[in-house]
């Protein structure tokens, strides 16, 4: 008897999971998140989870997210439990006939879609972000696998209705950079040929201006441009076309320190192994830039390690002696906001 009554429990306890399910309308739940947790098993037993057609990217239910699709948090979200009241606020978030991912954060955003309105603007205008990214992603969807010219018409309607937004956030987006030219990203790039000439004989001015300056600094011991080398160094000397090629453009002074012996070609070589150490070099060839800050303390900055061509020196020269000068990493729009170096 207690054999018989052990087998009637098993029974009991396992019938729901054990029961037949009908695989369409387990599949038509799915599609509306009110899998329970016992037909979420069988959804899954059944391999319902699988791409419907050979090819998974021919699956027009799923196609290439179908992973997605997949998550349990996703096919019981509306599964009602007896005596619990569903949220309203997520109620309305959620879409009966399907769900779609906005592609940010991975959230499952849907909703009811008016396709009456679909061409209608002020339908479109009462949207948000999300919403619209899952209405132009259904309809583009509904006219690639199925391409009346009804539904081709409402994805170019949406589309031409997103163009006409992004011309209206190109307006605005001009009229603030006009207003504050600071925050304009594309400030340092020109747009023509002529803008393009303009600006490259300004940069030269504008450089030739600060290694003049920068010159000046150098004799008062402000300023100094150390870079650190090896006789045996097959790199270093490389390095030093490069460094004399520099200072034949721009007139400064280039002091070299070596751990071992100079080469003849080293300018103003010195030997000291000391200095590597006191530098924090561990690397050549390395340029230095000392600078005595506002605070009237030497502070230096490695800015080349390796090769380096003589325009990225430059650069390099220009920007991190602002910065060891200031403590700040300055904007380096010299020329576009007619800011003067120091």
């Amino acid at each position: 008897m207690y054999v018989l009554l052990f087998f009637f429990f098993l029974g009991g306890f396992f019938g729901t999971v054990g029961a037949d399910y009908d695989k369409g309308e387990l599949m038509r739940k799915a599609e509306r998140g009110e899998l329970s947790e016992e037909e979420y098993e069988a959804f899954i037993k059944y391999g319902l989870c699988k791409p419907l057609k050979e090819n998974f990217l021919e699956d027009r239910e799923r196609g290439w997210v179908y992973g997605e699709f997949c998550i349990k948090e996703n096919l019981t979200r509306n599964y009602r439990k007896a005596g619990k009241k569903v949220d309203k606020k997520r109620k309305d978030n959620t879409n009966p006939k399907g769900m779609g991912i906005t592609g940010t954060g991975g959230e499952i955003v849907g909703f009811d879609i008016d396709r009456n309105r679909v061409r209608d603007d002020k339908y479109l205008d009462s949207l948000n972000a999300k919403q619209f990214r899952y209405l132009i992603q259904e309809l583009m969807d509904e006219a690639t696998y199925n391409p009346t010219p009804e539904n081709v018409e409402n994805y170019l309607y949406v589309q031409d209705y997103m163009g006409r937004k992004a011309m209206r956030f190109a307006r605005v987006w001009q009229q603030v950079i006009l207003s504050n030219p600071s925050l304009n990203p594309y400030g340092r790039f020109t747009r023509n040929q002529w803008e393009e000439k303009i600006y490259f004989k300004q940069k030269i001015e504008d450089r030739k201006k600060f290694f003049s300056n920068l010159k000046k600094k150098m004799s008062k011991e402000d300023v100094g441009i150390y870079v650190f080398v090896s006789g045996n160094c097959k790199y270093c000397h490389l390095e030093m076309d490069v460094i004399h090629s520099l200072i034949a453009d721009y007139g400064i002074t280039v002091v070299t320190v070596s751990k071992d012996f100079c080469p003849e070609n080293f300018p103003n070589c010195r030997v000291k192994p000391a200095a590597f150490v006191r530098f924090d070099v561990s690397v050549t060839p390395t340029v230095v830039l000392v600078v005595k800050g506002s605070d009237s303390k030497l502070k230096f900055q490695a800015i080349a390690v390796g090769l380096t061509s003589e325009t990225t020196l430059v650069n390099r020269i220009v920007y991190y002696y602002k910065y060891l000068k200031t403590g700040k990493h300055v904007d380096d729009r010299t020329v576009i906001w007619g800011k003067e170096d120091d």
